[in-house]
């Protein structure tokens, strides 16, 4: 029997009631209430943007929605999460797209590893690989590629073989993955003229406001009238002084000298985005701020929240701020580390702190055709994973974990998931207040469109 007394709220009723009853949990509102909470509800290219992402079907559901997967993994895998032994640095966002080629010194450079940190959290590795194979099974959902008993088996038996070797390797996933053609093509702009990159985003010193492949709108770029130049001056200044591995990369060392270098600002919007859409993502163009390297180079200020994990209350809460999490996260994943990484606190915001350049490249899952490039996929994802998760020693503690049984709990809850995520997906696209928000996104879209 359930004792109301004065500490029980009503939403705590609604949703025993809900449990009682077998309703669905609401996905609009689970994403709402974790994600939404730290985005702009007035502006147009924000709020209405990421339910429309959201809404491009079941696998960009699953990219964008991880409250939605965290709030389930809260009850679901509560055996990995009570076993603090399976805990190491993870992704936490894991799917086909955030593993890729990322920039290391020196400048010009590539190396192989995972990506893009925004949902990183100590958690247990497990959720790690789970995210494979859901990845998978979603995928091959998304492209009508048949997956039966055999593939399934097949890719799971990859996944975990391909981590189980990766993590005690002593090995980068670079080095283990040298002689992968789908590797050695993400990672063939190694040396691209960084100018290039300058030019496809500015004309004359100042920002484009549309970026445009194929004839079909990708970025829209917009004046940062509000962002305080002085203070993003004192920041850099302060991380040039305390950080010896950032201060060495910069020509400057005042405030005045970097604020006076900063000749223009965009807020930019990638219409494809999906996790981190709604976020605040800022360039700043600077008069030549690197040391060996003449011209203009671009920073990129990418907004930083608590991770999904966290905001699900599946990870504890960390003490440092979102984007010093994602520089750690970072230094911890990226084996050897990234050129350029640093956090930066500006108007009561969190960001992660690079370089916007033409190197980096991810996996990309739109150039599957079969089921033997799905677990191909997976193996290069596992693989690098399992690397990462190994790195300064870790792989010993984790390898006991790695039993017998684990390949059949992954199946049974994988399966679980994509079928929950699916349900999850139709749930959310037949909810009217999403509706409504495609509505707003497709006219504000249509416009620019328009009008460039």
């Amino acid at each position: 029997m359930l004792h109301i007394g004065r500490s029980t709220t009503l939403a705590g009723l609604i949703v025993w009631v809900a449990a009682c009853q077998g309703v669905r949990a609401d996905p609009y509102q689970t994403v709402d209430q974790g994600f939404g909470r730290y985005v702009d509800r007035t502006d147009p290219l924000v709020w209405a943007m990421k339910a429309k992402s959201l809404a491009r079907g079941p696998y960009e559901f699953w990219r964008g929605s991880r409250d939605v997967f965290y709030a389930w993994a809260k009850t679901q895998c509560r055996d990995w999460v009570a076993d603090p032994r399976a805990f190491v640095p993870s992704h936490g966002d894991v799917h086909f797209g955030n593993i890729g080629a990322y920039p290391t010194a020196p400048f010009g450079s590539l190396s192989f590893g995972p990506v893009d940190f925004d949902d990183s959290a100590a958690l247990p590795f497990q959720l790690d690989l789970l995210s494979i194979y859901i990845t998978s099974r979603l995928v091959a959902e998304d492209k009508s590629i048949a997956f039966p008993e055999p593939v399934a088996r097949d890719c799971l038996d990859t996944i975990v073989s391909a981590y189980t070797t990766a993590l005690t390797s002593g090995k980068t996933p670079t080095e283990l993955l040298a002689g992968d053609e789908l590797v050695k093509e993400v990672s063939e702009d190694a040396g691209k003229k960084y100018k290039k990159e300058v030019d496809r985003y500015c004309e004359s010193g100042r920002f484009r406001a549309t970026i445009v492949k194929n004839d079909k709108l990708m970025e829209v770029l917009r004046p940062a009238d509000k962002f305080d130049r002085a203070a993003f001056g004192k920041a850099l200044k302060e991380l040039a002084s305390t950080d010896p591995a950032i201060g060495v990369m910069f020509n400057y060392t005042s405030a005045g000298e970097f604020t006076g270098a900063i000749k223009d600002v965009a807020l930019r919007t990638r219409l494809g985005s999906s996790g981190s859409q709604g976020l605040d993502k800022i360039l700043v163009l600077m008069t030549e701020p690197l040391r060996g390297q003449t011209g203009d180079v671009l920073l990129y200020l990418k907004q930083q929240i608590p991770s999904a994990p966290e905001r699900q209350k599946l990870a504890a809460a960390v003490s440092q701020t979102p984007g010093q999490r994602c520089v750690t996260m970072t230094s911890a994943l990226n084996v050897p580390p990234a050129l350029f990484s640093a956090a930066v606190e500006l108007d009561g915001k969190s960001y992660w702190l690079t370089l916007k350049e033409p190197w980096s490249n991810e996996l990309d899952w739109s150039l599957i055709q079969n089921s033997d490039d799905i677990v191909h996929y997976a193996r290069i994802t596992a693989t690098t994973l399992g690397a990462a998760h190994g790195a300064q020693g870790r792989g010993a503690g984790l390898k006991p974990l790695l039993t017998t049984d684990l390949i059949a709990t992954l199946r049974e809850r994988g399966d679980a998931y994509a079928k929950y995520c699916g349900e999850q997906y139709e749930q959310f696209v037949s909810d009217p207040r999403v509706k409504l928000l495609r509505a707003q996104a497709d006219d504000v879209i249509r416009k620019l469109s328009e009008s460039r």
